[in-house]
């Protein structure tokens, strides 16, 4: 009698493309699942010869379908390539194991391509065994193969099983894309089947995704096994077939299957090598098959996938002809009735619409709305096929007649990626999109967000995390062009999430504010009242959810009286003002002395106060506002971020009550003045430029000292004053021109304003022009003006600067030979344009010249000059960016080696000592990040203890170093988990911020570390207010950047972890 089983296992090895973890589950045969229908076709299967290799990309060869039984006995195979083996050999009394159904589950999960159906091919002595290939619906979690396959019976046997996804439902060239693959010996197939007695339970292998991968297919696998007699009726178990085979075919074979499993490599690891490697072997297969051969329509369907997915890859729009030819050539040779005929005609839909998308052809839309529509008359309406061409048609209807942009591909969907991502793939996507500001890579992610939304339905638990990353997407997209369309899209979205997170759900209280924050948006840009209105309703609800005593109880209230203001200043209703200026009292007595957003509440009450008495003329108000200013700018020390708005909101205060009372104490407070200091030499003196450009001076080098803004913008005034009484002719006139450059070049680098770099650059070129060749200062000129232009390449990224500036380097360096007392220095400054190249474009051959160049410097600069220790250095930090780029040892040991040998050259009390110290740390963080010595990174922040202690609170390079000491500490947080490093860094990040005030060009990059810094304490200690911190000083620093900055894709970066940063806690509570 025969005895079934149901064997479940975990797979012992694994194929070098497929390493599966798995895990074994108990689960019940009654679990609610679909089933598909016991399939009536015969299994295929074929006996191959044994290779050399046992990888899976070895020639796989399939059988035409095995007779049915009632078939008379002569009846031939259907494919002419088999022949029968010639008998079966019956020994009575020995037992045989036969498999008898597989059950698969999520085969569909995490494809990246529209599979046509799922077979599995199982391997034993020698034979091979294929099932039926069968396609599926969008929503059929299971699949199942009712097909008998003979087992062999020794135990050592080993028995090797294997999940594919094919692309065709016709005669299929090979297998397609494997998606799980093991092994086992039918002895261990034998035991574990014996374990899962008693019937009423079965046990499941667990797949685990693959490695890179965050969802895969095939999540379990269950094969149900018979052990019976040989003497029993074996009528309805196959033998395999004997394959003959021709040269070409098995290359043919070999090739296809090479392009499948390095095309699937392809999309999990996105390296171009596999994606044209496929190419070739696709290729090939092509050119093996003939105009009247078989497999042709499905070897010119491969090519024509791996080539427009190159295409859209490589943004190659003009190729798309190639791949449209290929997918038409195999659809003409597609017969009316072929089961292959539909998915090609899809895929030739998609790549006409790509096309259409890119050059505006409306013949190529039509054409494929008419194939689209031919599919969906075919398909069944829970296809995959079926739903791919309905998301394609929704995307051709969006770019329909009319409002079609050629160059705004804003709702492409590739072929590639009709079946979604996982919603943290998605997150993952959208956060490599905002690193930087492409506007394909936003309109893709948007495109893929509206895709997965298709098949996550209402109800699905990754819905909400959908819906949120697509609304903040959207959000940043209208910021970035200022659609109106996105940004009600956006709110609607937001609506929708709302309602996924009902009352008492424990989120609903953010959901409320971002609502409310897109409909206060859309109105300061639109002018509607109902959204303000709504807005104001929202935030009142989600004050509702913070009660007495929480965190954000502060914070919600801020913004419903922000709302309010901006509604009275809209209608001027005093009830809305009076309720704004209770709700900042309450704020205020939640951020006590000692609180970082003190200084904010204070200044907020201020402003509504502020605003009555403009309203009611309530003199209490005013004063009361004032003082609430004062204790505001208390709070706030020079530097700080908020300090000029607090003093001008100050001296607007101050000002307002100088016209209401006539104090002149009020006025004079408000109005800083400075005062003539050259009396010795009083205008028409003939010394005065002179007097003027020395007291510039002074005052500039104070302010390189102590960093008051008010001693920078005298000394530039004073060189105005001095250039306007040296006229044009006049033979100081470049070297005033020069100081004035150098005055406002200082203050762009202060203050980051790009009119006094424009102006400096203007300077620089009036003086150059004034000292032609031959000139003794001419090499003078050029070095100033190249170094003007090295700037605002940093802060623009325009590429002609920074050639310009290495052109003027070269001319400067050429006129200053030999034995020249400038040319260690031309030298080093040639060299730091060439780094600065080096870091932009990549190019080795500019380091290396950089290194050679600080190398001739030095040279040049021997043991006793002055300027060795700044040559040291300068060689040791292109040293160490080589070993960056190359990870080359000996660089970075050399490094270090000549930090030391420059620090030893700067005892204590040098004025460079700081910076060398600096650097050495710098160098030795390096080696602990390559090699991860602890004594390199305590090292390291000792050195940067002591810079720090050299650059006292005045110091103009403070700021670099708190922030470089913050950075270490975090490093050493990150490797120890130490908190209190974290805690002093984030100190040190704050005060590193408050030196550097609206304007400074430092501003951004410390607005982003702090940002990155209080993020990590969020995911660390889980505080909303670190987290709301972290998000307003990475916007700011957004804010401060151009669009080619090179900072701006790690601020985006930092930006897009933490708008994503409640939608992955969320997720992971769930």
């Amino acid at each position: 009698m025969a005895r079934r089983r149901h064997a479940t296992f975990e797979s012992p090895s694994s194929s070098e493309s497929d390493s599966d973890q798995a895990s074994l589950r108990k689960i019940s045969p009654t679990s609610s699942v679909e089933k598909s229908a016991p399939s009536t076709e015969p299994l295929k299967c074929a006996k191959r010869k044994r290779e050399s290799s046992g990888s899976d990309s070895d020639d796989k060869i399939k059988s035409s379908k095995r007779p049915r039984p009632q078939k008379k006995d002569n009846e031939e195979p259907s494919h002419p390539g088999y022949t029968q083996d010639p008998g079966e050999i019956h020994l009575g009394g020995v037992q045989q194991v036969v498999i008898t159904a597989i059950r698969a589950a999520d085969l569909a999960q995490g494809l990246r391509r529209i599979p046509a159906g799922f077979h599995v091919v199982v391997k034993a002595d020698g034979a091979e065994y294929q099932t039926s290939n069968k396609s599926v619906h969008v929503d059929q979690a299971i699949v199942e193969w009712h097909e008998r396959i003979l087992l062999p019976c020794k135990p050592s046997s080993k028995v090797r099983v294997s999940v594919y996804a094919s692309f065709e439902l016709g005669p299929m060239l090979c297998h397609g894309e494997l998606l799980r693959t093991f092994e086992i010996s039918v002895g261990e197939l034998l035991d574990r089947s014996e374990k899962s007695h008693p019937v009423n339970e079965i046990t499941a292998i667990i797949f685990q995704p693959k490695q890179e991968e965050v969802v895969s297919a095939c999540t379990s696998l269950l094969m149900t096994l018979e052990q019976r007699l040989f003497d029993e009726d074996d009528t309805a178990v196959l033998c395999p077939f004997t394959t003959l085979m021709s040269d070409d075919m098995r290359a043919l074979l070999l090739r296809t299957d090479a392009g499948h499993r390095l095309l699937a490599r392809y999309r999990r690891m996105q390296n171009h090598r596999d994606l044209d490697q496929s190419i070739k072997h696709f290729e090939r297969a092509l050119d093996l098959c003939s105009m009247n051969h078989p497999y042709r329509p499905a070897a010119l369907f491969n090519l024509a996938t791996a080539k427009f997915l190159s295409c859209q890859a490589d943004g190659r729009h003009l190729d798309l002809d190639i791949p449209i030819n290929l997918f038409q050539e195999a659809l003409n040779l597609h017969p009316t009735d072929h089961p292959d005929r539909t998915v090609t005609q899809l895929h030739l839909a998609i790549a006409l619409l790509s096309r259409f998308t890119k050059r505006g052809f409306r013949t190529d839309a039509n054409a494929a709305q008419e194939l689209l529509s031919e599919v969906l008359d075919v398909c069944h309406a829970n296809s995959h096929i079926y739903r791919a061409a309905l998301i394609a048609i929704e995307s051709s209807t969006l770019h329909s007649a009319g409002s079609i942009d050629a160059n705004n591909l804003g709702q492409e969907r590739p072929a590639a990626s009709m079946l979604p991502l996982s919603p943290n793939q998605l997150a993952e996507r959208a956060e490599r999109c905002l690193r930087i500001d492409d506007p394909h890579a936003l309109d893709e992610v948007i495109s893929l967000h509206y895709d997965a939304l298709g098949y996550y339905n209402i109800g699905h638990a990754c819905r909400g995390q959908l819906l949120c990353n697509l609304s903040a997407s959207l959000q940043i997209r209208f910021m970035r062009r200022g659609n109106d369309d996105d940004l009600d899209q956006a709110i609607a979205l937001q609506r929708e999430a709302l309602a996924l997170r009902p009352v008492g759900h424990t989120n609903r209280s953010g959901l409320l504010n971002n609502l409310a924050t897109g409909l206060s948006s859309r109105f300061e840009h639109r002018g509607n009242e109902e959204d303000l209105d709504e807005a104001i309703a929202l935030q009142r609800e989600a004050l509702a959810l913070h009660l007495v005593g929480d965190t954000d109880r502060s914070l919600s209230i801020n913004n419903l009286a922000n709302r309010l203001s901006s509604r009275f200043e809209h209608r001027g209703n005093d009830e809305d003002l009076d309720q704004a200026i209770a709700l900042h009292r309450e704020a205020l007595a939640l951020r006590p002395v000692g609180h970082t957003d003190r200084s904010s509440s204070l200044n907020n009450l201020a402003i509504g106060l502020s605003s009555r008495f403009d309203h009611r003329g309530n003199e209490e108000d005013l004063d009361e506002a004032i003082a609430l200013q004062r204790e505001a700018l208390a709070l706030c020390p020079v530097g700080h971020a908020d300090w000029s708005k607090l003093l001008d909101n100050l001296a607007n205060r101050l000002s307002s009550r100088f016209e209401h009372r006539g104090n002149g104490e009020d006025l004079d407070e408000a109005i800083a003045l400075h005062k003539e200091a050259l009396a010795l030499c009083p205008v028409g003196h003939t010394d005065r430029s002179s007097s003027l450009h020395n007291l510039a001076n002074e005052l500039f080098s104070r302010f390189k000292h102590q960093g008051n803004n008010e001693d920078l913008d005298k000394a530039i005034a004073l060189d105005r004053d001095a250039l306007a009484l040296r006229p044009v002719g006049h033979t100081d006139r470049s070297k005033s021109l020069n100081n004035l450059a150098t005055g406002l070049s200082s203050r762009f680098e202060h203050r980051g304003n790009e009119e006094d770099l424009d102006e400096a650059i203007a300077l620089d070129r009036e003086a150059l022009a004034l000292r032609p060749v031959g000139h003794t200062n001419r090499s003078s000129s050029l070095h100033s003006l190249a170094n003007r232009l090295s700037s605002r390449f940093k802060h623009r990224g325009n590429e002609e600067d920074l050639d310009e500036a290495i052109a003027l380097q070269r001319e400067a360096l050429a006129l200053c030979p030999v034995g020249h007392t400038d040319r260690s220095e031309l030298l080093n400054n040639l060299s730091n344009q060439l780094s600065s190249r080096f870091e932009h474009r990549g190019n080795d051959e500019d380091l290396d010249e950089a290194i050679a160049l600080h190398r001739e410097a030095l040279a040049l600069r021997p043991v006793g000059h002055t300027g060795r220790s700044g040559s040291l250095n300068n060689l040791t930090n292109r040293l160490s960016s080589r070993f960056k780029h190359r990870g080359n040892e000996e660089d970075l040991v050399e490094a270090i080696a000549l930090q030391r040998e420059a620090l030893a050259l700067c005892p204590v009390g040098h004025t460079d000592r700081s910076e060398l110290l600096n650097n050495l740390s710098n160098q030795l963080f390096s080696r602990f990040k390559h090699r991860s010595n602890d004594e390199d990174l305590d090292e390291a922040i000792a050195l940067h203890r002591k810079a720090l202690a050299l650059r006292p609170v005045g110091h103009t390079d403070r700021s670099s170093s708190l922030n470089n000491l913050a950075n270490q500490l975090f490093s050493r947080f990150k490797h120890r988990s130490n908190d209190e490093d974290l805690v002093e860094a984030i100190a040190l990040q704050r005060e590193a911020l408050a030196l550097c005030p609206v304007g400074h060009t430092a501003r951004s990059m410390s607005l982003m570390n702090l940002g990155t810094r209080l993020l990590s304490r969020f995911k660390h200690q889980d505080d909303r207010e670190d987290l709301d911190e972290s998000r307003e000083n990475l916007c700011c620093a957004l804010t401060l950047l151009t669009q080619h900055h090179p900072r701006q894709s790690a601020v985006h970066s930092s930006l897009a972890k933490g708008l994503m940063a409640p939608a992955r806690a969320k997720i992971m509570t769930v």
